[in-house]
């Protein structure tokens, strides 16, 4: 039987905006002079209040995620922005006549943290809007940050993603098959059923480029001149069956 498709875990349903004033801030004392110090201790407070992390280090740069057009997308961190995200997470104060007080942070800091080298973040190697495929050949299906791979999978507000079963039955394959004949596949005339069974190949193949799953040449595909090249397509339908996909899936770390 097909999987019931479902929607998003509801915790990943709202792309990262706004990031509100966090409970229990980690504290760091403003009036520390050396700036290293106050960097690093400000880059461990940032850190314990990025969980899930939507502050990352990319190309060693500090970026986070921000929603452009209803989409997930990575924005380099201004000075600016900066100074909104050191308000928000960490609680900054100073020692008066024994006393601690609320204070603002050293103006020189924001500037430092940005310009810290590899910053202590986590690494983002990629934001993706659709399920992909880890090295391992782990499917990562769950909206999060998979540690391993880097990759950042965000899907669009309101998207809704089929289940796949752990053995799929003769309807399963059956519907994935339709999807591929007659939705992707349906429009182009192939000359040949081999220029078809490339296309089919190259399909799940894309979803791994950039993932670690071995780069590929595309194929050339041939457009018929004359006939009915949906006969042709009609024709290359009988595929061989695996009764087991063998595909493990993978799990957020945030």
């Amino acid at each position: 039987m097909i999987a019931t498709t479902i929607q998003l875990e509801k915790d990943f349903e709202a792309i990262p905006g706004v990031l509100l004033i966090a409970r229990d801030r980690p504290r760091v004392n403003a009036a520390l002079q050396d700036l290293s110090i106050i960097t690093d201790k400000t880059w461990a407070a940032i850190n314990e209040t990025n969980h899930p992390p939507d502050l990352f280090q990319y190309n060693g740069r500090v970026v986070r995620v921000v929603e452009e057009n209803g989409l997930a997308a990575i924005s380099d961190l201004s000075r600016a922005e900066t100074n909104y995200e050191l308000a928000a997470r960490v609680e900054f104060y100073r020692i008066v006549r024994g006393e601690e007080v609320p204070a603002r942070p050293p103006t020189d800091l924001a500037t430092n943290l940005l310009a810290t080298p590899n910053p202590p973040l986590p690494r983002l190697k990629s934001l993706s809007l659709v399920p992909v495929f880890a090295p391992d050949g782990g499917l990562q299906c769950r909206p999060g940050y998979y540690k391993k791979t880097g990759t950042l999978y965000l899907p669009a507000k309101g998207t809704k993603i089929p289940m796949v079963a752990d053995e799929p039955d003769d309807e399963d394959l059956d519907e994935a098959r339709r999807l591929i004949y007659e939705e992707v596949l349906v429009d182009f005339p192939f000359v040949t059923d081999s220029d078809l069974a490339h296309a089919v190949a190259t399909t799940p193949s894309a979803v791994c480029e950039g993932h670690g799953c071995g780069a590929h040449t595309a194929p050339r595909f041939h457009q018929a001149d004359t006939g009915d090249w949906r006969h042709e397509i009609g024709a290359a339908t009988r595929v061989h069956r695996h009764r087991k996909t063998g595909i493990p899936t993978d799990q957020p770390d945030g």
